[in-house]
């Protein structure tokens, strides 16, 4: 059987880069085996600009771009070469836009989209 000619994003939260990273190897490796391609887009910059680094939750919780940074370098390490990674942080750091550190304007999605579509062959 080939693989479907669809196309499927899985956006899944998690802090422990372990889990998640063993459980896209899991599915990866059976997709790879059906035909498909695997791309994990690492987590984007949290702030309202570039040089103001820091997401701040409604309950409080804090959240920096070096703890993006370590999570993507983390997720990096520990996927197999099954999966491509997307360079999402890096593509935006320089231009990003969110007014409130974390959602991002239209043009800073715009601008996501582009280089997903550019770096998914």
């Amino acid at each position: 059987h080939s693989f479907p000619t669809r196309r499927s994003s899985d956006l899944l939260g998690s802090s422990d880069t372990t889990h998640y990273a063993r459980l896209i190897n899991s599915k990866a490796h059976d997709w790879v085996r059906r035909g498909a391609k695997v791309y994990y887009a690492s987590v984007a910059p949290v702030g309202s600009r570039p040089g103001d680094d820091t997401y701040v939750s409604p309950s409080g919780k804090k959240v920096t771009n070096a703890q993006v940074r370590r999570w993507n370098a983390q997720m990096r390490s520990k996927l197999s070469s099954d999966v491509k990674v997307l360079d999402t942080y890096n593509a935006v750091l320089g231009s990003y836009h969110a007014s409130d550190s974390l959602h991002y304007d239209d043009a800073t999605y715009r601008q996501l989209y582009d280089f997903v579509r550019r770096s998914v062959t």
